[in-house]
């Protein structure tokens, strides 16, 4: 029985038994009732509508207890999930299951998200650690040689030469441009860069007067920035992108590249930005067609932005 036909069904009853009582009893109801008349039907609407409210309270009761079930489950535990609770109302099996279902995809993004996390981390420490033994490593080998020998000409400007590697990798781990230019600058200087080494044309349209946002609210919108710009150059091949940043706070990056292959997984990278935006409440949409470019759109909550 459903939980519609069950309320249905409880309704009638009592307005069945309400009916019977009118006709079995001598109780009736004059044009001009009396005083005891009106006590009676008093009386009687009271009991009709204690009678209808036990009844109610027992057909909700699964509702209850299954909502009492849901706020136990903790996604930090997983594993745990409502059980289905017997003889229970068709849309509360149905309800049960539903709730069931989402809890198993979101254990699965959050394992499949933490794992990329884990995978693009350890990938990251890899390659600084690899540049800084391919390349750091041997320069300040050949600086030691250098002094040794002294040189001190060719010891200086390889040390210059070393210095502005690490810089490079520093920038790369932290964007220094929000903390030396701000937020808009530092979005037109991502563009500049990206159009330099990239060799793909970059419009770039940051108003002056962006919106007021706190440092990981800056830091979502320039990660983000350049994680698209380097997925439309490295992956989609594109020939031309262009980056907004308006004041409602909203990042847009658009691309003409080969655009999103029907039924593919996200990538590491459109994890990334996703995780990205759920860390400031963001909202982030990738659209787009295989052959027709894709837009990337993040949107920042209405209350992180101030006017």
């Amino acid at each position: 029985m459903t939980l519609f036909a069950r309320i249905f069904g409880l309704n009638a009853l009592v307005l069945v038994v309400a009916g019977a009582a009118l006709v079995l009893t001598p109780a009736s109801i004059d044009v001009d009732p009396k005083a005891e008349q009106v006590v009676v039907l008093a009386l009687g609407i009271v009991i009709l509508l204690v009678v209808d409210l036990v009844l109610l309270r027992g057909a909700l009761r699964p509702l209850s207890r299954l909502i009492g079930d849901m706020r136990t489950v903790d996604l930090l535990v997983p594993g745990r999930r409502v059980p289905r609770e017997e003889h229970a109302p068709r849309e509360l099996a149905e309800l049960t299951d539903a709730f069931n279902d989402m809890i198993d995809r979101l254990e699965h993004e959050r394992q499949a998200s933490a794992t990329a996390s884990f995978d693009a981390s350890e990938s990251e420490r890899l390659r600084i650690a690899r540049e800084l033994h391919d390349q750091t490593s041997q320069d300040l080998t050949a600086l030691v040689l250098m002094l040794e020998r002294g040189d001190r000409d060719g010891a200086r400007g390889l040390a210059e030469e070393i210095l502005a590697g690490v810089r490079t990798i520093i920038t790369e781990l932290r964007p220094d441009p929000l903390e030396e230019l701000g937020l808009a600058d530092a979005l037109r200087s991502l563009c500049d860069r990206a159009e330099r080494t990239g060799g793909v044309p970059v419009a770039c349209s940051v108003g002056e007067e962006v919106p007021e946002l706190d440092g990981a609210a800056q830091v979502a919108v320039y990660r983000v920035a350049q994680e698209a710009l380097s997925n439309a150059i490295r992956h989609a091949h594109a020939s031309m992108i262009t980056v907004a940043f308006m004041e409602d706070g909203t990042l847009t990056v658009v691309d003409d590249g080969l655009g999103l292959l029907p039924g593919g997984s996200e990538g590491v990278g459109l994890r990334g930005m996703r995780e990205r935006a759920l860390t400031v409440g963001a909202t982030l949409t990738v659209d787009g067609h295989a052959g027709t470019g894709t837009t990337v759109r993040m949107a920042l909550p209405a209350d992180g932005v101030a006017g």
